[in-house]
């Protein structure tokens, strides 16, 4: 049985998938560092405040809330402006 035309990959088809994936791999470096973080701020977030979590149940419990990820990033982010 001989293969059809459609059924083969050729070298056209090796470039192009080639310089895809080199794009990605080029343009995935970023510095997420420098750009702002962007937070909604409600009256719940200066009325809830999360302790550390006591065991890794409450760590996966409080990592689905994203009141308790903004309140870890606020926190960073002003220790990061106290020390320089």
């Amino acid at each position: 049985m001989k293969p059809t035309s459609r059924s083969r990959i050729g070298p056209g088809h090796t470039v192009f998938v080639a310089v895809i994936l080199i794009a990605f791999a080029v343009a995935r470096p970023t510095h997420a560092g420098n750009e702002p973080i962007h937070l909604v701020t409600d009256w719940s977030h200066r009325h809830v405040m999360f302790s550390a979590p006591h065991d890794s149940m409450d760590q996966d419990r409080l990592s689905r809330d994203p009141r308790y990820i903004q309140q870890l990033i606020r926190r960073d982010a002003e220790r990061k402006d106290r020390h320089g």
